[in-house]
């Protein structure tokens, strides 16, 4: 969970929730989305630039399994 005290910003955004993520005060995860309250690992978010090039492997699961 986010504690709030260092609240740096990064380049990259959640694929969840499409809000930016900041860096994580939690050891083993680089970024935090405030929004979804949950700390993210690189693969979980994107940046802009990648947005168009790049899939998340979670969502491309996540749309196979309701088909």
């Amino acid at each position: 969970m986010y504690t709030g005290k260092f609240r740096i910003p990064t380049n990259r955004f959640c694929f969840k929730c499409h809000h930016r993520v900041f860096h994580s005060d939690v050891k083993d995860y680089p970024y935090v989305c405030p929004h979804c309250d949950e700390n993210k690992y690189r693969f979980e978010t994107y940046t802009k630039r990648e947005k168009n090039r790049y899939v998340n492997p979670i969502v491309n699961a996540m749309k196979d399994r309701k088909q």
